[in-house]
Formats: structure tokens, C-alpha cells, sequence
């Protein structure tokens, strides 16, 4: 589900057309294999959008296929830095909280 906030005005968290966002998310899953899935690019485009169950979900996923985990440190994941499951991942993968 796309946050409220963004739907109502069609715009993400990041300024960007939420329609846009759904096109580049929905290329992305088409592109996805089952070695590369660009789990950390959905879950920020997710993360723009307000969904943090879903920007979770695809950082788990990328967390399963031993991401770089430097992609936390992106100032796109800034709005999930609070959810108690972001820190979880951060501190399971020793990066510094």
C-alpha cells in the first residue's frame, strides 16, 4: 500500500510523480532474477513512498541475497532510520547504528 500522504498528492516523500515510482518499480520487479532481485532500489522507491512494510520487506530480501550493505547509508532509507526493524538489520549486519 502507497502511503496516504503520497497518494493524495501524487507525489512521493522525495518529490517524485507516484506514478513514475510505480512504472520504475514495476521495471525493476520484471528485470529482477532469482540472484539479483534490486531489492534495495524497491525498497527505497518504497521507502519514498511511505510504504515501510514494504521497503522492509525488499531490504530483508536484499539482506538474503547478501546485498552491499552500504546501501543503509543512502539518504533514501532516512525515513525507515526510526523503525525498530531498519535498526534490527543495521545492527545484524555490524553497521554502525
Amino acid at each position: 500500500m502507497i502511503g496516504k500522504k503520497a497518494k493524495d498528492h501524487n507525489t512521493s516523500r522525495a518529490g517524485v510523480n507516484v506514478e513514475t515510482c510505480i512504472k520504475l518499480l514495476s521495471d525493476l520487479k520484471k528485470r529482477s532474477s532469482p540472484g539479483y532481485s534490486h531489492a534495495s532500489e524497491i525498497a527505497m522507491i518504497y521507502a519514498s513512498l511511505g510504504d515501510t512494510d514494504q521497503a522492509m520487506n525488499w531490504l530483508e530480501k536484499g539482506y538474503e541475497e547478501r546485498f552491499n550493505p552500504g546501501v543503509l547509508l543512502r539518504p533514501g532509507f532516512d525515513p525507515l532510520r526510526s523503525d525498530l526493524r531498519f535498526q534490527n538489520l543495521v545492527h545484524r549486519i555490524g553497521l554502525p547504528g
